[in-house]
């Protein structure tokens, strides 16, 4: 999905997409502006990001793009400490199977 800061916050702009290395590049390189990418990034995919999008690839730091539950924990806190809760109701799983 593309997110893009609204009012001091990421918000997501569009649909959910399961996307292999290269069509992550292909759809990056059809943007014309910076992206982040965070998570678990391979060297690979650096790699070509950095060599298609050039300066307009923002690449995160390993440290934070490691799943911890620490870090997990701390962003939870900050959402709470906003008043900032989602409606357990209509909270519900999302299972990415397929290629789009």
């Amino acid at each position: 999905a593309k997110y893009f800061p609204t009012n001091h916050r990421v918000m997501r702009t569009g649909d959910l997409m399961l996307l292999d290395p290269t069509g992550l590049v292909e759809l990056a390189a059809r943007e014309n502006t910076r992206a982040l990418f965070c998570g678990d990034l391979d060297r690979t995919l650096e790699e070509n990001l950095r060599a298609r999008l050039g300066e307009r690839a923002v690449i995160g730091s390993p440290a934070p793009n490691a799943r911890r539950a620490a870090l997990i924990a701390e962003l939870a806190w900050a959402r709470a400490e906003r008043a900032d809760f989602d409606d357990v109701r209509a909270l519900a799983p999302i299972y990415l199977s397929q290629k789009i």
